[in-house]
């Protein structure tokens, strides 16, 4: 198989459109979050604490998100963040998902440079 550098940037451009939503659509749900916060914070004291503190904690969670896009949100009301061993385990699967991914890159592009140096040796007179 041959790869081209304009398809390799095709590739970087579409992964990058795609983080870049996800961030925005993280980025939203969190000012979301945030305003309905807000809106709850003066009737705390007549029993809405737990909207408020429920809000606060999505939108944290939404806010940690942004900077770790593939993080899974949990809506469920009175979610915790992340943290922990399970956040640990998921961004240590995803480094070696990318390692997998550039180690099979490197072996393809190195077996391609091999063929085409063999096609180029078979040419010479």
């Amino acid at each position: 198989m041959k790869y081209s550098l304009r398809s390799l940037m095709i590739v970087v451009t579409l992964a990058c459109a795609v983080v870049g939503s996800r961030i925005e659509y993280l980025r939203r749900w969190a000012l979301y979050h945030e305003n309905q916060a807000s809106t709850f914070r003066p009737a705390a004291d007549s029993g809405a604490a737990f909207l408020v503190q429920n809000h606060d904690a999505h939108a944290l969670a939404y806010r940690r998100a942004m900077w770790r896009p593939w993080t899974v949100i949990d809506e469920s009301p009175g979610m915790n963040p992340p943290t922990g061993p399970l956040k640990f385990a998921h961004d240590l699967a995803w480094l070696a998902f990318l390692a997998v991914l550039a180690v099979a890159w490197w072996f393809d592009r190195r077996g391609l440079m091999r063929r085409v140096e063999a096609l180029e040796k078979a040419a010479r007179p």
